[in-house]
């Protein structure tokens, strides 16, 4: 409650502070006929937007804009939700999901998934976009799905459709399960 009570306090002492600067930017400029009040007045109150849109608007423009995904790694579990493979992705931008005895050739290599039989050689797609992951499914024969984190029921995404993924969702590469972590 105290918490509260703090917030509305300051939320009051700002609009008190609005309506004493319009009150004095009524005064200088519509009653008070001095040019030179009106100018050093004109000067405080460019310096004071300036402090203003530095201090309160433009951190929270920058922060809304670089949104930094909280998505570090990718883990394939087989049926019994035994962990078998996991990939670190924080640094990463774009990774391809497939399969391919050339280890180098594909991003996420599920050639030893339990049902690697069912992945297409570039069956999916992860890319990182203005801080969030996007999957997409590039026409593999077996299709991409999604379940959502707290969700019971996956889907079936459509291709090359990009859907963004978050912690906890759980990516289907046809039959096999990547935790998104």
């Amino acid at each position: 409650m105290k918490a509260t009570t703090g917030f509305y306090w300051i939320k009051g002492i700002e609009i008190l502070m609005a309506i004493i600067a319009i009150a004095a930017t009524v005064f200088v400029y519509v009653i008070n006929e001095e040019v030179v009040l009106k100018n050093v007045f004109g000067v405080f109150l460019a310096l004071s937007a300036a402090w203003y849109v530095s201090v309160y608007l433009w951190p929270k423009a920058v922060k809304s804009r670089t949104k930094v995904s909280s998505i570090s790694k990718l883990v394939l579990v087989d049926e019994a939700e035994h962990v078998m493979k996991e990939w670190q992705i924080e640094d990463q931008t774009s990774l391809l999901i497939g399969k391919s005895p050339i280890t180098d050739e594909i991003d996420i290599n599920l050639i030893d998934a339990e049902y690697a039989s069912l992945v297409s050689r570039q069956h999916a797609v992860l890319n990182l976009v203005d801080g969030y992951w996007y999957v997409e499914d590039i026409q593999s024969k077996n299709g991409v799905g999604i379940k959502k984190a707290g969700q019971q029921a996956r889907r079936k995404l459509e291709i090359e459709t990009p859907h963004r993924v978050e912690p906890g969702d759980v990516i289907y590469i046809a039959n096999t399960k990547l935790l998104v972590l």
